[in-house]
């Protein structure tokens, strides 16, 4: 593509207060986009790049690639180069970024004072690189993370280097609890979802519940957790709402002491994963204690 046509399109998505860079379309192929990063700033704008919001997607090819597999994820040069003008960016996306390492995301964590919003899915660094952002962005509030690939060494947790997050989500990360100091540490935390990761969450829940009284939502699926986490999770007065999705060690006892202690639950979703250890009357001692309840579902129906 023609570098002055490709400045325009560019361009023009940056007059939209948004800067989208798609690995896997043409237009914004990596090897082209790299080299002319710091004249489209500068053509445009002449100074810093006031954008709230910059996500950086590669998505996997739809056609058989050579092997080895050719370049098309933004780099740490590139990132960098893009922080450098960036600012006063406040939400950051990354999705399928192989190539951003633990020193890609220190340069956002150091370039990046303002984030708010961080999103990383199926990228390749490890909790280091998490940390290296948590850390550094005091304001940071929501936190999302998906299949973090290199994220299988133990010994390197999540800090709680930041009080003010109030959103976690977690998505399939083999060691998912790098994150509970995190959690823990979060005094504003207030929603939490844990899918897909390995490992016990009673633990990590009964001290969540034990300091987070202000926490309104959770969301546990497919994790391991039994009634000793909904004991915990019974001391958070304000909950709202609950999903409970396919957990088989949870049963009654966990979710009636819920029922009698937070009074201000109105969404309840419970799949037993055909256990059937919380049943019909179970759910109705629910809706009696929770006067608030407006929704409650139960899969599967007995």
């Amino acid at each position: 593509m023609r570098p002055l046509r490709l400045l325009k399109l560019i361009g023009n998505k940056l007059l939209e207060d948004k800067l989208v860079l798609n690995g896997q379309n043409d237009v914004v192929c990596i090897p082209t986009f790299m080299p002319i990063i710091p004249y489209l700033f500068f053509f445009f704008f002449h100074d810093s790049f006031i954008v709230p919001f910059l996500p950086l997607l590669s998505h996997r090819p739809l056609t058989p690639q050579p092997f080895p597999p050719s370049k098309t994820s933004v780099n740490d040069e590139g990132l960098i180069l893009i922080l450098l003008r960036c600012v006063n960016l406040t939400w950051l996306k990354l999705r399928g970024c192989r190539e951003i390492t633990e020193a890609g995301m220190a340069a956002v964590g150091k370039n990046c004072k303002a984030l708010k919003k961080l999103s990383c899915a199926s990228c390749l660094f490890s909790i280091k690189g998490i940390n290296a952002v948590v850390s550094r962005c005091q304001g940071l509030e929501e936190l999302f993370v998906k299949r973090l690939r290199g994220a299988h060494n133990g010994e390197e947790v999540v800090g709680s280097g930041t009080t003010s997050v109030t959103s976690v989500c977690l998505k399939e990360i083999v060691n998912g609890q790098s994150f509970s100091p995190l959690m823990i540490g979060s005094k504003r935390l207030r929603s939490l979802k844990v899918i897909g990761c390995l490992g016990d969450w009673d633990d990590t829940l009964e001290k969540i519940g034990n300091l987070h009284a202000a926490l309104v939502d959770v969301h546990l699926e497919n994790i391991q957790v039994s009634d000793v986490g909904l004991v915990g999770l019974s001391k958070c007065l304000s909950l709202d709402t609950l999903h409970i999705v396919t957990i088989a060690e949870c049963s009654n006892v966990g979710l009636n002491l819920v029922a009698e202690n937070c009074r201000m639950l109105r969404k309840l979703h419970v799949d037993g994963w055909r256990t059937n250890r919380i049943g019909d009357d179970d759910l109705i001692s629910v809706a009696k204690q929770c006067i608030n309840l407006q929704e409650m579902r139960r899969h599967p129906l007995s």
